[in-house]
Parts: C-alpha cells; sequence; structure tokens
C-alpha cells in the first residue's frame, strides 16, 4: 500500500511540473508580445491612464486602449 502512495505521488509531482512548465512557457510568450507592442502605445495615453485607478485596472484599460486602435 505504501510502495503505490509513493509512485501515485512521484506522478503527481512530475505531472505538476508539466502544468507549471506550460504555464511558464505561455507566460513568457504573452510577456514577451506584451513588451514587443509596448511601443506602439501612445505615451501620452499611458500617463492618462496611469493618473486613473489601480495598476491592475490600468493595464485592462491599455489592453483595452490597444484593442480599439
Amino acid at each position: 500500500m505504501g510502495k503505490e502512495n509513493i509512485i501515485i505521488i512521484r506522478y503527481f509531482e512530475k505531472k505538476n511540473m508539466r502544468v507549471a512548465l506550460v504555464a511558464h512557457i505561455i507566460f513568457s510568450i504573452v510577456f514577451s508580445l506584451y513588451m514587443l507592442f509596448l511601443p506602439m502605445f501612445d505615451l501620452s495615453m499611458l500617463l492618462i491612464v496611469s493618473t486613473s485607478g489601480t495598476p491592475v485596472k490600468t493595464l485592462f484599460q491599455i489592453i483595452i486602449n490597444s484593442k480599439e486602435l
């Protein structure tokens, strides 16, 4: 019984590593795309957005504004 539990735990450790790896790859792709398109944003728009609301809210506003362009 104990040996089976160890095998199950090892399987989930490997599975979690795979999930973490996929999440890391997705995050790095999204972040690199964000950094790539950042110069396209108008700096004055960034300043106007940054004065209103929280950083998370401003990030969403920047993304919404970039889609409208």
